[in-house]
């Protein structure tokens, strides 16, 4: 979106196009301080001696722009039109969502605008060089990415400019100077335009706006957000947006030329398909992603430890070796995998990725060659593992330039924070945070790490569909319960949908759709694309509640609009994490109550087992 000042310029030239237009109406109505700012700006370049149709106030200048553009129908009159029908547009009137529009731009265009020549104000070149060279957001996080060849080597805390990015896999947060935070779940194609604008070309991100405002243009539409949270996915096929809280609007891209402009606002709980003919509104969560908030909330829960190195001073490093674990003697395969090393000079907080790495599954010294950097302390992240469940290691050691383990505790390095450790056999010094610099090495629970499992163990369900077969689905519905009839409030809150068209094997199952549960009774609808399914995993994240969790049925839909999973169907529950074993013989809160058309009640409903800190024990 340009920037305010270029608005009024190219108004006050008599060249802004009609789109241009209405948005400096929208960033007026949106923001009428800026225009003051505005004026004093251009005022400072000497351009208002020039243009005196800005001498008057912010309402004149917005009916001044307005009669510049033949608005046959009003965004008003539009939105109650388009609310009042069957939720279906035709491609002759398309949707251009005007909301206020807050100024953009305040790093990019401020930069642009003060090295902008009053006498050459066509120095493009000078202009594109400035831009590419701006951080327009930073990397804070991601998880088993790999990004496009020539964006290679792509670390948390690297700056990212104007330009064109492919994240290919893995799941990636960026954040802008303002504290908006964008979420990338791979594959998916942009580009970064300015701080506050992306073009999305392909797949999904979610936008969490701090402050300010945020646009996100696609072929189809532009996406403007003010403060709130919203979901947007394209593909050749269709466009998607969904709103998670507070307000959006999206102008129509798919024909610039078109002379009538409408608009609408999409406000919390409320969808728009776009299918290349016509535009759908919905009140059904249709984000695949899910909240793009959750998802940095549980990149940053990762496993980590903080090791004040020895001699309380900062000390030169070059090297480090880690010493995998993962149980394989007893047949379990809880070694960890990808791993992230952060440093800081001289404080416990202010820490900068140095090295990003991958631990083989095997027992053994396993030597990484680091850059040669200076800290006091160093933050030691496990991004992932080779099997749910558990993380494992048993030693880690860091080198300095003396070739001098500093990080281990006979060398007086400290184990100064971790996130968590197994918290059954503390007692007995097994699986303990400070066993990864006991200097120890032979792989055992009284000299190596293991983590408490919390957010590897969701609770989950896997029901069988309708006869044992392939089904098409597009929807579901779930149906809450939390005995709040009892005073409790045992409801679950997150949740997971995994699909399988094969086998009922796990590594067969890949993420459908992330959603929430409202803390009530009563249906609660989720639709998605649609997808052939034979398995489907129901996994709750979470509740709101610690102790259990429970749901009191479960209804997948396919585009016959027959539930495929109900028993009365032929569905069939194959598989869950636990269930309630105290009132089991009378058919209380068991598993298979989730498909048997019984909506809530322990009769009709499921719990879970009473949840341990870490949901199970090993």
């Amino acid at each position: 979106m340009s920037s305010l000042q270029y608005l009024m310029e190219v108004y006050a030239d008599d060249s802004i196009t009609e789109k241009e237009a209405v948005e400096l109406i929208a960033l007026l109505e949106a923001e009428p301080e800026e225009l003051l700012k505005a004026k004093e700006s251009l005022e400072f370049h000497g351009l208002l001696q020039e243009h005196s149709r800005f001498d008057f106030n912010g309402d004149e200048l917005v009916e001044a722009v307005s009669r510049s553009i033949d608005f046959s129908k009003s965004p008003d009159t539009f939105e109650k039109n388009i609310l009042s029908k069957t939720k279906k547009l035709s491609r002759k009137r398309k949707i251009i969502m005007y909301l206020p529009l807050a100024a953009s731009l305040f790093i990019v265009a401020g930069m642009w605008f003060l090295n902008r020549h009053v006498t050459n104000p066509k120095s493009v070149n000078t202009v594109e060089k400035m831009d590419v060279e701006i951080t327009l957001a930073k990397l804070i996080a991601q998880e088993n990415t790999e990004w496009r060849k020539d964006r290679d080597g792509t670390t948390v805390g690297q700056s990212f400019t104007k330009g064109s990015y492919k994240l290919l896999r893995g799941t990636a947060v960026l954040q802008n100077e303002a504290g908006t935070t964008i979420t990338l779940k791979a594959p998916v194609e942009f580009e970064l335009l300015n701080s506050e604008r992306f073009f999305l070309h392909s797949g999904e991100l979610g936008i969490k706006v701090n402050k300010g405002t945020f646009s996100v243009d696609t072929k189809e539409m532009l996406v403007v957000d003010l403060g709130t949270e919203f979901s947007l996915r394209t593909s050749p096929e269709k466009t998607s947006l969904y709103v998670f809280e507070g307000e959006v609007g999206v102008f129509s891209t798919s024909n610039p030329d078109e002379s009538k402009m409408d608009s609408i606002r999409l406000k919390e709980g409320k969808g728009l398909l776009y299918d290349g003919q016509e535009f759908v509104l919905t009140d059904h969560n249709i984000s695949q992603l899910g909240k793009a908030s959750d998802i940095y909330t549980q990149l940053q829960s990762k496993e980590y430890f903080v090791i004040d190195l020895t001699g309380n001073h900062p000390q030169k490093l070059n090297k480090l070796t880690l010493y995998n674990y993962g149980q394989e003697e007893q047949g379990y395969n809880y070694y960890s995998k990808g791993f992230t090393v952060q440093v800081s000079k001289n404080s416990r907080k202010n820490f900068k990725t140095v090295f990003e790495g991958t631990l083989q599954a095997k027992t053994g010294p396993q030597n990484f060659d680091i850059p040669l950097t200076e800290a006091r302390y160093v933050k030691l992240i496990i991004n992932s593992g080779y099997e749910e469940g558990f993380l494992e290691l048993c030693e880690f050691t860091v080198f300095n330039t003396d070739g001098i383990n500093v990080a281990a505790a006979k060398e007086g390095g400290k184990m100064f924070d971790f996130h968590s450790d197994y918290p059954f056999e503390i007692e007995k010094g097994h699986w303990v945070a400070a066993n990864i610099i006991d200097g120890k090495t032979s792989g055992h629970a009284s000299d190596s790490w293991a983590s408490n499992g919390k957010a590897l163990f969701d609770e989950f369900l896997t029901v069988q569909l309708s006869e044992n077969k392939s089904h098409i689905i597009d929807r579901l519905v779930i149906y809450n319960y939390g005995q709040e009839e009892g005073g409790y409030n045992y409801y679950s809150k997150d949740f997971t949908i995994l699909t399988s068209n094969t086998t009922n094997d796990r590594k067969a199952f890949k993420t459908l759709f992330k959603g929430t549960l409202k803390p009530r009774t009563g249906p609660q609808k989720f639709q998605f694309d649609e997808t052939e399914v034979k398995f489907l995993k129901l996994v709750i994240n979470s509740g709101y509640r610690t102790g259990f969790v429970q749901v009191g049925e479960l209804e997948v839909y396919s585009t016959e609009e027959r539930n495929v999973a109900a028993a009365e169907n032929g569905g069939y529950i194959i598989g869950f994490s636990s269930q309630d074993q105290r009132h089991i013989k009378k058919g209380f809160w068991t598993a298979g109550n989730l498909i048997d058309g019984l909506k809530s009640k322990p009769a009709g409903s499921w719990c879970s087992e009473k949840l341990l800190p870490s949901n199970k024990k090993r």
